[in-house]
């Protein structure tokens, strides 16, 4: 009886959901349906369908969180739910045929994503003295993590069931399973995750009826699992990070600060865990929470007022990029967000809403979004640094190779930058195949692709690997035994011989790596261990890097190494090589003729 109670519960849960939210329903439908077609056979304008799918639910979410929140009649709910359409119709017209695997129309989705999430969390709690941001990104974190967790069993389960049918009866077509899965995540999972979310009624609106009561959980309940987990797990691990954090930023503050790239993802990651275990802090009374709630917010205003200050001062050197455009907009945000937990109540986060809405607005809207930013910046760097050296005249590069390795560094990354955001067009002195990898950029400008001031003393890595191809051929003619040898200096088994059974005149060889700096030897020995011939690999790798020209495949012929003499013939293909300061790697073939 039990079960069929919560059953009968779960059912108009989901009902419930269907009208409370029908237009993501059909908008969540047409994504499936999709999906459906997608895994059976391609669709030409996939991506514009997607991203117009998920743009449409959720603007349907967000009008329907401004009905409930502001307005009573049902008249102005289907004005709402209809503006939504009309402005995720907009938005796929709005948007420009083609590659919608661009970084560009991927990213700008995204920022569009998230403002819609945070404007569904923050209209519940606007001028709602009973619901506050905190509380309402609480009930958003819990759906979402229940959400997870029962479409994620509902996942194993269903491949389990499929896997055993395949196994044991008879063959299934996978295809069928990823159907399934569509289905479960694309309508199960997304429309279990509304049934959980909260109402924000205006005062003059019924209140829930005895039914609804029963389908919905208080959704601003603590669960003591998740109390425990974060006050006494995640909140001393956060503060063992800033401990670090500290230490280095105090340590380095007059010099390897300012110019460490490698912190600035770690900063801004710290910042973020900071606001979101803050946020979830809020909804919890006891010491660990106080003290977190106290403390941490002054101690990351400091670091992200720092690391804006940071990232500010690099595009002094590089110009702007889409990504670093992010992390300022992100360390400015930071910035509010810590001077709003240090200085107001709790009751006052939302306005952290609004600044982040406000941001998200700015990084999209020409001119001054991301991109346009950016790529102006990086054409302005581009051809700066072309004249500065000469080589511009009359829209025509000069082939130039002995400029200074500075200046080839910001011609690179400024090439790559405009690459990466298919603007390369907008450059009228570059061929029309010209990638910044290959060999054009060293027919064009003189030099291949630069990517650091250490390059040039050897000090800078480098990495390529053989370009595979379906008709790649080795002839195996004269060859009697062939060697795949792994070669890693930090691991000492490339020490170890490699002993090779002659089954015609019953000897044995005996091949052996030895570490001659930098690079490496190979040496064959016969049965005597007598040397038969010595390979010094040190060409091939000088060989390889000089033919990559910055790319990071090669071509079969210029992986290639031969060494012979009147007793043995040895073959060498590279598969890879790396060389990193002193760490040089390689995976290599080894093809042996005794003669």
């Amino acid at each position: 009886m039990k079960l069929w109670n919560q059953l009968k519960v779960n059912f108009v849960g989901f009902s419930q959901s269907f009208r409370r939210f029908p237009i993501t329903a059909i908008w969540l439908i047409v994504l499936a349906v999709i999906n459906a077609i997608q895994i059976e056979n391609n669709i030409e304008s996939y991506g514009r369908f997607v991203y117009t799918c998920f743009v449409g639910a959720l603007l349907a979410v967000v009008a329907q969180h401004l009905y409930e929140r502001f307005f009573i009649k049902e008249s102005h709910r289907w004005i709402l739910l209809a503006s939504s359409v009309l402005l995720a119709l907009g938005y796929s017209f709005l948007l420009p045929s083609g590659d919608f695997e661009k970084i560009a129309y991927s990213i700008r989705t995204f920022v569009i994503l998230f403002s819609l999430l945070i404007a569904f969390i923050w209209i519940p709690t606007i001028r709602n003295q009973k619901v506050f941001f905190h509380q309402s990104f609480l009930a958003t974190v819990k759906a979402g993590a229940i959400t997870v967790l029962f479409a994620g069993v509902l996942t194993i389960g269903v491949s389990a069931i499929i896997a055993a049918v395949d196994r044991l009866l008879f063959a299934v077509d996978w295809n069928f399973l990823w159907q399934i899965l569509n289905i479960v995540w694309t309508l199960f999972a997304t429309m279990y995750f509304l049934t959980l979310l909260p109402r924000s009624f205006d005062r003059k609106r019924k209140p829930f009826s005895n039914e609804e009561i029963k389908t919905v959980a208080n959704p601003f309940d603590i669960p003591r699992f998740f109390e425990v987990l974060l006050s006494y797990i995640v909140i001393p691990l956060t503060a063992i990070y800033t401990i670090i954090l500290l230490v280095y930023v105090v340590m380095n503050i007059g010099g390897e600060f300012w110019t460490d790239n490698l912190l600035e993802p770690m900063l801004v990651s710290y910042a973020l865990i900071v606001i979101i275990v803050y946020l979830l802090s809020c909804n919890i009374e006891n010491k660990m929470t106080l003290f977190f709630r106290k403390v941490f917010p002054k101690i990351m205003l400091p670091i992200v007022l720092f690391q804006t200050v940071s990232s500010v001062l690099k595009i002094q050197e590089m110009g702007i990029t889409y990504g670093r455009y992010y992390v300022i907009l992100f360390g400015v945000f930071a910035t509010v967000a810590g001077v709003v937990f240090s200085f107001l109540s709790p009751s006052k986060n939302g306005f952290i809403a609004i600044a982040l809405l406000v941001l998200a607005g700015i990084s999209i809207m020409p001119p001054i979004d991301a991109f346009t930013v950016a790529r102006n910046s990086q054409l302005g760097i581009l051809n700066k640094t072309l004249q500065n050296n000469e080589m511009l005249q009359n829209n025509q590069v000069i082939v130039k190779k002995d400029l200074p390795i500075a200046d080839k560094v910001l011609i690179s990354q400024s090439l790559t930058s405009l690459y990466d955001m298919d603007e390369l067009d907008r450059v009228p002195y570059l061929p029309d195949t010209f990638e910044p990898y290959g060999q054009e950029m060293e027919t064009t400008f003189g030099f291949p692709y630069t990517y650091s001031t250490e390059q040039d003393n050897g000090e800078f890595g480098q990495s390529v690997y053989l370009e595979w191809e379906s008709g790649n051929v080795i002839p195996l003619t004269g060859t009697d035994y062939m060697v795949r040898k792994y070669i890693y200096k930090s691991d000492n088994e490339f020490k170890e011989p490699i002993f090779i059974q002659s089954d015609s005149n019953e000897k044995t060889y005996t091949l052996t790596t030895e570490l001659s700096e930098p690079y490496y030897t190979l040496r064959l020995l016969d049965t005597e261990k007598k040397e038969l011939i010595v390979v010094d690999l040190q060409p091939l790798f000088e060989q390889a890097f000089e033919k990559s020209s910055g790319k990071s495949e090669v071509a079969q012929k210029d992986m290639t190494w031969v060494e012979e003499n009147d007793v043995v013939k040895i073959t060498i293909i590279a598969m890879s090589l790396d060389e990193y300061s002193d760490q040089i790697n390689a995976d290599l073939y080894i093809f042996i003729d005794i003669k």
